[in-house]
Parts: C-alpha cells; sequence; structure tokens
C-alpha cells in the first residue's frame, strides 16, 4: 500500500470488540480516510458495518441504547442445536442496519475471516453478501451455529487469524495493482 491509504484491521475480541466503534469514531473525528477493512470476529461485524456505509454514530447510539430486553430478543437461547443462540436472529440484526449488501458493492473494500471446522483453514471473504460472511466469522463454536458455505462448515475467524494483518496486506496489493491498470 502507497503511504496515503490507510487499511483497518480489526481483530476478534467479544464485547471488547466494542471498542472498535470508538476507533472508527476518532478517525472520524480526525477526518482519517480508511480506504480498506479487514476484520475476524466481532472485528469482522464491526468493519463490515463500517465498511458498507453504517455511520459510526449510529453504531455508537445502539451500543449505548442495548438494554437487557434487546439482548433478550437477539440472544435467546435455542435449545438443541448446535449453537447456542439462534443465528436468524443475528442476521435481521445485521440486516436491519447494512441491508442485503454484497461485500463487492460496498463503499469501502472490505474482507471477513473465518475458519473451516474441518480443514482448520482459512477462509477469507472479499465477495459475496455481506451477512453470511459476517456470521462466518462471528461462529463462535457452541454460542453461535456454524455457518455453511459452498459444502464448507464455517466457524469463528478468531480460532485461526484473531487479527488479520496479513489479509489487509493482500488487499492492499490488490488494490494498488487495480489502480495502476
Amino acid at each position: 500500500m502507497s503511504k496515503s491509504n490507510v487499511a483497518l484491521v480489526l481483530g476478534s475480541g467479544g464485547a471488547r470488540g466494542l471498542a472498535h466503534i470508538g476507533v472508527l469514531k476518532a478517525l472520524h473525528e480526525n477526518e482519517v480516510p480508511v480506504h480498506l477493512v479487514t476484520g475476524t470476529s466481532m472485528g469482522a461485524l464491526i468493519g463490515g458495518l463500517y465498511a458498507s456505509g453504517v455511520d459510526v454514530a449510529a453504531m455508537e447510539k445502539i451500543v449505548h441504547e442495548v438494554d437487557k430486553l434487546m439482548v433478550a430478543r437477539i440472544f435467546i437461547p435455542k435449545l438443541f442445536s448446535p449453537g447456542f443462540i439462534d443465528n436468524k436472529r443475528i442476521i435481521s440484526f445485521i440486516k436491519e442496519l447494512a441491508g442485503d449488501i454484497n461485500i463487492e458493492d460496498m463503499p469501502v473494500p472490505f474482507s471477513a475471516v473465518a475458519t473451516d471446522f474441518i480443514t482448520g483453514e482459512e477462509v477469507i471473504f472479499n465477495k459475496g453478501p455481506l451477512v453470511e460472511a459476517i456470521m462466518a466469522s462471528i461462529a463462535i463454536p457452541t454460542v453461535l451455529q456454524p455457518v455453511f458455505i459452498k459444502g464448507r462448515c464455517l466457524i469463528d475467524g478468531g480460532l485461526n487469524n484473531p487479527l488479520p494483518v496479513s489479509v489487509a496486506k493482500c488487499m492492499g496489493k490488490s488494490r494498488i495493482k487495480k489502480q495502476r491498470s
């Protein structure tokens, strides 16, 4: 990447990952442009929403408005399931914020990292439905159900790549090649 491009790499961390919103707020307040975003787990959720065009102030407002009732609605346990929490509620929440957007149509280039449960391989999403990429990246085993895409059983990307700097480097190189073409 050239020195004028900023890559934002957001890692895993569960609730601590909400601090990513504070980072985005600081970048926004200081008028630092973000040219690409990569994320794993909670970083994929926050980074994906940001790269899709969800306003930082809106994300911050959601965090401040979270109450026990909202958490209960989203995180109602699902019994006799491979995940304790029903993925459908999380999917609805993501779609409510970002819409039904594909990664390649987003205003800021974005990649999310998941882990193939069977092979342990890193799986990088840089196209296709944003909601699928986020769900695969945040699928913490036993908490959320694994996500099945193209015959692969995908789980939390933090198990393989908790801070996807390597993915950002590859995205940056690819972006520079496209700009030179």
